[in-house]
């Protein structure tokens, strides 16, 4: 068996288990390993998070709070939020900037360019260095091993975000 080869098996996701594709049903979820072990799932699960019920961030919400937008929580006397009112407070600071955010993509490579040495690809950087970043853009729904083409996009600053929408 090759690194490549997965042993796939089709079981039914429980209901109480959620995510964005979830439809009150149990849903297919294949689960297998791959030739040396490591476990494989797909689609990958969209679910999968750290956030229990009852979580509270360990990080004061003045030092979270973005400049010009005060982080408004349900009990003003507690400096540490619930992860459920950091997610609401996050989600309402993004608000309007969804169309510049490129969720479910998969980043392959980001170098760091100094000026003029981008072998022609990138826009004029008027001297400054650039960032080149391969992305994959996948659905929730589409297989890992299915990828489509990876783009390259030039840019000069990069933001690394991790979380649910």
């Amino acid at each position: 068996m090759h690194d490549a080869d997965v042993i796939m098996r089709s079981i039914t996701k429980p209901s109480h288990v959620q995510n964005p594709t979830n439809d009150k049903k149990g849903s297919k979820l294949k689960i297998g390993f791959n030739g040396v072990g490591r476990p494989v799932v797909e689609p990958p699960p969209m679910d999968a998070s750290p956030i229990y019920a009852g979580l509270r961030t360990n990080v004061p919400k003045k030092l979270m709070a973005y400049h010009r937008r005060p982080f408004v929580t349900d009990d003003p006397a507690s400096d540490f939020p619930p992860a459920h009112e950091v997610s609401s407070y996050l989600l309402e600071a993004a608000r309007g900037l969804d169309s510049v955010i490129q969720f479910n993509s998969e980043v392959l490579r980001v170098a760091h360019l100094p000026p003029h040495t981008d072998g022609g690809v990138l826009p004029h950087c008027k001297g400054r260095r650039r960032w080149l970043v391969n992305v994959v853009s996948r659905s929730s729904a589409e297989p890992a091993h299915h990828q489509q083409t990876t783009r390259r996009v030039s840019c000069n600053f990069v933001l690394v975000a991790s979380g649910r929408r």
